[in-house]
């Protein structure tokens, strides 16, 4: 079995690709070094990548994302809020779209790993509003695309 984890080299990607190793998956653990996912190009790439050095891909599981550091709302910039929707919402749009066709192949599938805080992204935490960016970004991701029929 062949899996490629974004956020494969941050604290949650590193334990899931131990235990695919250690249960006899091949992994790629891509992390920030492989690029910016949040463009179709890199993501494309990394999925080809992959694939040719897996020998195919038959599980994804996307969990590269960024923004969660909680900072003052008065203090966020388009910087973070753009960072934190590139990987986050973008990223976890562009790598699966690129690895669809790989995954058909080999009756594969996708694994998406989010945080569950979204519906709580502002809080007020010793009297400063604060926010975590990736709570919004992970939101708009799922409320338009994995809407269920």
């Amino acid at each position: 079995m062949r899996a490629l984890v974004t956020g494969g080299t941050g604290r949650i990607g590193v334990a899931i690709t131990a235990r695919l190793e250690d249960t006899g998956w091949s992994v790629l653990a891509a992390g920030r070094a492989d690029g910016d996912v949040a463009r179709p190009d890199v993501a494309r790439t990394l999925v080809d990548r992959a694939a040719a050095e897996l020998g195919g891909i038959d599980l994804l599981v996307n969990g590269a994302a960024e923004g969660f550091a909680p900072k003052s709302a008065l203090e966020l910039t388009e910087a973070d809020w753009d960072l934190a929707f590139g990987a986050t919402a973008k990223g976890s749009f562009f790598v699966p779209q690129a690895a669809a066709p790989h995954l058909r192949e080999s009756g594969g599938t996708v694994v998406m790993i989010g945080e569950t805080f979204t519906s709580v992204a502002f809080g007020h935490i010793e009297g400063t509003p604060r926010m975590n960016v990736t709570s919004p970004a992970t939101g708009a991701l799922i409320s338009p695309v994995f809407r269920p029929t």
